[in-house]
């Protein structure tokens, strides 16, 4: 089973080494980057040290030490790769407020991603990711699959671990009134949707179709809104954007607009999910900035979205400047058409509040 680099260290950002390391022995803080006490592996060790900016342990007596994984793979006579899933099962345990359904729907919507993600091969997703230029890298980054176009394949899936009654609580899996059964998810390019501790809160998914595959539905299906998922409060990309070393977000209108962005170097694009901008995204976006540069699409009703993602920013205290997409639609086609370097210069140029009206005012598309 290959595990790469970027899921093993997204797992170690996740893990509270600390609180584990407290349920098999003693330590106590002894400065602002150690604590030291007992050797879990030996008790009559006391010079078991926690390194708290490190997030690693050492024996003195011993001269060993190592990671989350080295201590728990020894602790537990694990294999790395079992070890990296008793870890991934803890996590959910260190979720605010987590309850016994809200882990279950974590758990599923994992499954549901790892089943995606092994779903790449098929043609006609790779067709579609190499339309839309995107790399391995970025694939790899965003945790893109495919969900195919059988009925029940997620569904089988789940019911290796879960009853129907706990499938039915992760609405992955459409259960219909004659007993008919099938995943939600169908012939779709999915994205997974991370809140921004980076677990999957939901999905959304691109229907993608050929000339052999009869499929109807909506462009772009989103997960059912539940427990741990409302798309008024969670925010696409955030989770990789908040660490951006930028003091501004960019914020677009969908999933691949925000991927471009981030393909071309951008590393602070997020994006709603489908719906307009609300009072609770402006709150999750103050958590991190105090400044949003709006790069919302150019038409119509990108115009009115952006007029309302100007007042509830303002509303909150953070500043926004506007990017101006034309002669394009979106991020995505103006860098797919124009390169870096000219976004680059939008973002130099952005107008401010009182520019960017006055130039819709002049283009029509706002009455004095």
């Amino acid at each position: 089973m290959y595990i790469s680099t970027e899921d093993i260290n997204e797992l170690k950002q996740k893990i509270d080494f600390l609180t584990l390391l407290k349920r098999y022995t003693y330590i106590s803080q002894f400065n602002d980057n150690l604590y030291v006490g007992f050797n879990p592996f030996d008790k009559t060790d006391k010079s078991f040290v926690y390194n708290i900016d490190e997030k690693t342990y050492f024996s003195l007596k011993e001269r060993v030490g190592g990671d989350v994984f080295t201590f728990i793979m020894r602790l537990k006579n694990l294999s790395f790769v079992e070890a990296y899933y008793y870890l991934q099962k803890e996590t959910y345990q260190n979720v605010n407020k987590s309850t016994h359904d809200q882990i279950l729907i974590f758990k599923q919507n994992a499954i549901a991603e790892k089943l995606y993600q092994s779903q790449m091969t098929d043609k006609i997703v790779i067709d579609y990711c190499e339309k839309r230029k995107f790399s391995e890298e970025t694939i790899r980054k965003f945790k893109i699959g495919y969900a195919n176009s059988e009925y029940k394949n997620l569904y089988k899936e789940l019911r290796k671990e879960y009853s129907v009654n706990e499938i039915k609580k992760s609405g992955l899996v459409s259960f219909m009134d004659n007993n008919y059964i099938k995943d939600k998810f169908r012939n779709r390019i999915m994205f997974p949707i991370l809140n921004e501790n980076g677990f999957v809160v939901g999905f959304g998914g691109r229907i993608l179709v050929d000339k052999k595959t009869e499929f109807t539905g909506p462009k772009y299906l989103n997960s059912s809104e539940s427990i741990i998922f409302d798309k008024s409060s969670n925010l696409y990309g955030l989770y990789l954007s908040k660490n951006s070393k930028k003091d501004y977000f960019i914020c677009c209108e969908g999933y691949v607009d925000t991927i471009s962005l981030h393909q071309y170097g951008f590393d602070n694009g997020i994006a709603g999910l489908g719906t307009a901008l609300t009072e609770n995204h402006a709150r999750l976006i103050k958590k991190y900035k105090n400044k949003v540069y709006l790069a919302y699409d150019s038409d119509l009703p990108g115009v009115n979205a952006t007029i309302r993602a100007i007042e509830i920013m303002k509303k909150h205290g953070i500043k926004v400047k506007i990017i101006d997409m034309n002669p394009c639609k979106d991020p995505d086609e103006f860098l797919t058409t124009f390169g870096k370097e000219s976004f680059e210069k939008r973002i130099q140029n952005a107008l401010s509040e009182e520019e960017w009206k006055l130039k819709q005012i002049y283009l029509g598309n706002l009455n004095v």
